[in-house]
């Protein structure tokens, strides 16, 4: 099901939820200022979330914050392309 309008409308919870209950699987889009995220579902769990921005990027995150080095960064996400179901 394909549809679009203003996030103000239908708040982003509600969307999480409604995808969760009725098992979807699919992407929601959120577009601004020439940005783009997704969420990911598969059966109305969430399996992933992308941003084109990189100042946004998780494993960017866990690298600046100690969490994480990069050679785990690179390791995590092989793994998960490699294991990830197909959409």
């Amino acid at each position: 099901m394909d549809f679009s309008g203003r996030l103000s409308s239908f708040p982003v919870v509600d969307l999480l939820q409604w995808a969760m209950n009725e098992q979807c699987t699919g992407a929601l889009v959120v577009r601004r200022s020439h940005r783009e995220k997704r969420i990911l579902f598969h059966n109305g769990q969430v399996i992933a979330c992308y941003s084109d921005d990189p100042a946004e990027y998780f494993g960017r995150y866990l690298v600046l914050h100690g969490y994480l080095e990069m050679r785990e960064v690179m390791f995590a996400l092989t793994f998960c392309h490699r294991r990830a179901p197909s959409c």
